[in-house]
């Protein structure tokens, strides 16, 4: 492994017939460390292994996984005349030595996702993956392939990683109507990167480093958004009019129903009376008969506001509505020209209502 130690053992042998004197075992590769030098004496026939050197591995021997040397031994005989000789891996030769290390190449694939948004057709999840390189050796040329992408991959391809680095390649995808029929999406991707020796690692995605589990991207649970609307025949009044119907929709429209009371106030207009039937199924919009659930709703009132409340146990289902007739008449003694509103307003949150900016429906009737 990285860092780990070879300790090389020199063994000089006096092949000749004279004593040798001051043996020096050198070596040029760069962070050996030899000790023992120099042999004072080594006579005709013997042999001598004081001299050691310990070297550190390095990256550069793990990826090349040997490491490769010579060292050369040079002594001074009677006549001070240098002899030497090359390391060899037997007495009888000048083989350089090889000593293995061992490779373990390995990649790590983790994927996640991020909605922006809800998780409705059209919203985008980014997918962030996250590789690294769990083995001893340096991988190169490092791909990210997901069959659910189209889009670029941001990151990918990695030209290199070292061993315990970590980099990340990102992506988007958007959702389409079978993914939100589906609540999520769920899938893998691969890494594939080549070792020192050109052998291609891989890994299938998974949600920790140490699994391969598929990537399962949630969508939230959505919630309801009620919209009111107020339908009704004729704005203007005359004196002595005949009242009329008009009807109050609560409709809701993120595909989500509601859950406990939607509570909605409607507003009271002095120049004009509002009258109800709390068990009315049919009202008359401009000659035709349309359906009413007054009976789904507690209708209750004070000076200034009729207050429905669904019943308990009624729920307004997905992208449906629910509607309530009212009858509106002028009373006699309000000015003429005199305009006041009907205002339909749905409580905040009420019936788990997510959005508030479209809680309020206003119309203008007149008294003519």
């Amino acid at each position: 492994m990285l860092g780990d130690v070879i300790t090389y053992t020199f063994t000089a042998t006096n092949t000749g017939t004279t004593t040798m004197t001051n043996v020096v075992v050198t070596d040029p590769m760069v962070g050996l460390i030899l000790t023992g030098n120099p042999i004072a004496s080594l006579a005709a026939g013997a042999s001598s292994s004081a001299i050691t050197g310990t070297y550190t591995i390095s990256q550069t021997d793990l990826d090349a996984g040997t490491v490769t040397n010579s060292a050369l031994a040079t002594a001074q005989d009677p006549d001070g005349n240098d002899v030497t000789d090359i390391s060899g891996t037997d007495i009888d030769n000048d083989d350089p030595t090889d000593t293995s290390v061992t490779q373990t190449s390995a990649i790590a694939l983790v994927k996640t996702g991020i909605i922006s948004g809800t998780g409705t057709l059209g919203d985008v999840i980014t997918y962030i993956f996250t590789i690294e390189n769990t083995g001893t050796t340096t991988l190169t040329n490092i791909v990210v392939t997901d069959p659910m992408i189209i889009d670029p991959f941001i990151g990918s391809p990695i030209v290199s990683l070292a061993p315990g680095a970590t980099t990340i390649a990102m992506a988007t995808y958007t959702i389409t109507q079978s993914d939100v029929d589906a609540g999520g999406v769920t899938n893998s991707a691969i890494a594939t990167g080549q070792d020192p020796n050109g052998d291609d690692v891989t890994d299938n995605s998974g949600t920790a480093v140490d699994n391969d589990d598929p990537t399962d991207t949630l969508f939230p649970e959505a919630l309801p958004d009620f919209s009111p609307s107020i339908d009704i025949e004729a704005l203007n009044f005359s004196e002595g009019a005949e009242a009329i119907d008009f009807v109050v929709n609560i409709s809701e429209i993120n595909g989500a129903p509601s859950s406990g009371q939607v509570v909605v106030n409607i507003s009271k207009p002095s120049g004009f009376t509002i009258s109800y039937d709390a068990n009315a199924t049919i009202s008359v919009l401009s000659g035709e008969e349309v359906l009413v659930n007054n009976g789904d709703w507690l209708i209750t009132e004070n000076a200034m506001f009729i207050t429905l409340t669904l019943e308990v146990g009624e729920t307004i289902g997905a992208d449906s509505f629910s509607s309530i007739g009212f009858t509106i008449e002028r009373n006699e003694d309000v000015a003429s020209q005199t305009s006041q509103p009907i205002t339909a307003t749905i409580v905040d949150g009420s019936g788990s209502d997510s959005q508030n900016y479209n809680n309020t429906y206003n119309t203008v009737v007149v008294a003519q």
